[in-house]
């Protein structure tokens, strides 16, 4: 029989840390100055915000809508236009899941977990 949390392959932030994560995340997005590329920064952000985002449905569109704006925003892309970011992912299922496997469980491993506290009535 195999055991309840064998399934389990991503663990998110901690409670604790996840508005200073959040914080971190949103001043990397936000950041101008910085010289990293805006394909880079747009994957980075994309996949930053698939690891903290809390829930198991939901970051899919979120996701591909930062692609967009970041792209956009950059002056990259002209407004309205949309890359096939879908449908790229959807060709490549296995190594998209491999890269996104690769950067949680290092990332993962450095957080602290602990038993949930009980909430007091």
């Amino acid at each position: 029989m195999r055991r309840p949390t064998a399934r389990i392959t991503f663990f998110p932030v901690p409670q604790g840390k996840f508005a200073r994560a959040m914080r971190g995340w949103e001043v990397f997005i936000n950041d101008d100055r910085r010289g990293t590329g805006v394909l880079v920064k747009a994957a980075a952000a994309a996949l930053g915000f698939v690891y903290l985002h809390p829930f198991m449905d939901g970051n899919g569109r979120l996701h591909r809508f930062l692609i967009h704006h970041l792209l956009t925003h950059s002056g990259l892309l002209p407004t309205g236009t949309v890359v096939p970011v879908s449908a790229v992912i959807l060709k490549n299922i296995p190594s998209y899941l491999e890269v996104l496997s690769a950067f949680s469980q290092p990332v993962t491993r450095l957080w602290r977990y602990g038993a949930p506290r009980r909430l007091r009535m």
